[in-house]
């Protein structure tokens, strides 16, 4: 009974599961190749950043040489603007030094060829075009020099300051210096020497012995010299984008 019992085969043991988890998965494996899909996501990732930063640094560059010529354009402008008020404040000066109640009548011919200076009306008006692209479309971000960035998104609101000191002298002109001047000297009279240009009388002379003309001439000479400082207030502001443009340019 004994021996027959000892005979009977041993019933094998059931594995459990952690058994079987631990011979049919291979950790190392499935570790091996999740590292290596993670790493093809970020390498992915990092490559697309990479382009991207490619394409906008391409994108900046053009938007730069852009800028440069519109910039250097802007200085010749600029730069013009600067000479004719000078020019302005040197023939309103010449006059104002010809005015009062004893003027010398020999200078009216002077005064005659000096009126076309005296009346000019500088107006400073810059290639805005890449500059308006980049503010509308929202890509001035791409300009990576933060004081090249900020002096380009200023640049309209102090353009547009300097053209109000011009709409005010210009204002002031057609207003009044011109219809007080014609009533004195015939246009045809501006810019030429002696009377037989026109039919009709002028006064050059008595304009040189009044005193309303020399204080319109001193109210013209007032608003030359406020245009002036803005004149050179944006002659500053361009040279500074342009040397900005031209150290980004070399980079």
């Amino acid at each position: 009974m004994v021996a027959q019992q000892n005979s009977e085969p041993l019933e094998s043991v059931p594995p459990t599961g952690r058994h079987i988890l631990n011979r049919q998965i291979p950790w190392l494996r499935v570790l091996v190749e999740g590292v290596v899909i993670v790493g093809s996501i970020l390498l992915a990732l990092a490559l697309d950043a990479w382009w991207d930063g490619v394409q906008e640094r391409e994108e900046e560059h053009q938007a730069l040489e852009a800028l440069a010529g519109d910039f250097t354009a802007a200085a010749d402008g600029i730069g013009h603007t600067l000479l004719t008020i000078d020019s302005m404040s040197v023939a309103i000066n010449v006059v104002l030094g010809w005015t009062g109640p004893a003027a010398d009548s020999r200078n009216a011919d002077s005064l005659a060829l000096l009126l076309p200076t005296i009346t000019r009306l500088p107006g400073f008006r810059p290639p805005l075009g890449t500059l308006e692209a980049l503010l509308g479309s929202g890509n001035l971000r791409l300009i990576q020099n933060e004081t090249l960035r900020a002096a380009l998104a200023s640049f309209p609101s102090r353009l547009a300051g300097m053209q109000r000191t011009e709409d005010f002298g210009a204002q002031g002109q057609f207003g009044d210096f011109l219809p007080y001047l014609n009533r004195s000297i015939p246009m045809r009279r501006f810019g030429r020497a002696g009377d037989d240009l026109t039919r009709f009388e002028s006064d050059v002379s008595g304009l040189l012995r009044s005193l309303e003309f020399e204080n319109q001439l001193q109210g013209r000479l007032t608003n030359v010299t406020y245009l002036e400082e803005a004149a050179r207030n944006m002659w500053e502001l361009i040279s500074s984008i342009r040397e900005m443009l031209e150290a980004e340019l070399r980079m």
